[in-house]
């Protein structure tokens, strides 16, 4: 009768690894969305920096007289950063 007993309680070491599995599953989802996060980033600079290289050159041409990021170029650069991060975050997700 003893022995049924102690088959019956839950093994210790086997509830901690569960626990540390799950934990790994969390830890690695915020991973993924980190480097979601960063490859948004990386767009938003990629295109932010694309058209100041522009306005840049056109004001050493003499074809604008200042040199100015107005708010089309902030706005380019955040969709660029949210297309980006989404796709990369379905990526990550879909396998």
């Amino acid at each position: 009768m003893n022995e049924n007993k102690e088959k019956q309680l839950p093994n210790p070491l086997e509830t901690n690894s569960k626990n540390v599995k799950n934990q790994k599953l969390t830890i690695s989802d915020e991973k993924k969305f980190l480097l979601s996060f960063k490859t948004g980033l990386f767009a938003f600079s990629i295109v932010l920096i694309f058209f100041s290289l522009g306005k840049a050159l056109a004001f050493a041409t003499g074809e604008i007289s200042v040199f100015t990021i107005t708010s089309n170029e902030i706005g380019y650069s955040m969709w660029a950063f949210i297309l980006f991060s989404f796709i990369d975050f379905i990526s990550h997700f879909k396998s």
